[in-house]
């Protein structure tokens, strides 16, 4: 029933290394943390960040995604659990334990949070008519490059 969890390091800077340690979580002393969602598509780690203090290959869209939670209006470490890392990839037996834990993990989690990718036109329009829709709608706490983040509660 323990799940892994990742201790993203805040940087003020975007461009600098992205730096994160890898720490368990059990059931008996759970800490809170954010979960990321994100897709997949067919991409293959190629990019490199520090994980304890060792080098670990991750996929664009999680780098991106790293990248843009590390940046806020107060640095400070943000706790999260991101399936690629917190998940041994090379180990079937923990895959399908964990993946089975996965609704609980995400149900669990202080705030989830969404990567798409970077912002386009067409998102930047879909964000739009959300907001102008008359139908109940989500809100966010702030808005990044153009994308809403930080996902608050239905309004």
């Amino acid at each position: 029933n323990n799940i892994r969890v990742i201790e993203l390091l805040p940087a003020i800077d975007r461009n600098k290394p992205i730096i994160i340690n890898i720490r368990e979580s059990s059931s008996e002393s759970p800490i809170q943390y954010e979960a990321l969602s994100y897709t997949w598509d067919d991409q293959k780690p190629t990019r490199d960040i520090t994980c304890n203090e060792a080098r670990l290959q991750v996929t664009e869209n999680v780098f991106q995604a790293l990248r843009q939670l590390r940046i806020s209006r107060e640095p400070r470490k943000r706790i999260l659990w991101i399936d690629s890392i917190c998940i041994n990839q090379n180990d079937q037996e923990e895959k399908t334990s964990q993946v089975s834990m996965m609704g609980s993990i995400y149900a669990s989690a202080e705030r989830v949070n969404i990567w798409l990718s970077h912002s386009t036109e067409a998102m930047r329009g879909m964000f739009e008519y959300i907001r102008l829709s008359t139908s109940p709608k989500l809100c966010f706490d702030y808005v990044s490059n153009g994308m809403p983040t930080h996902l608050q509660e239905f309004c």
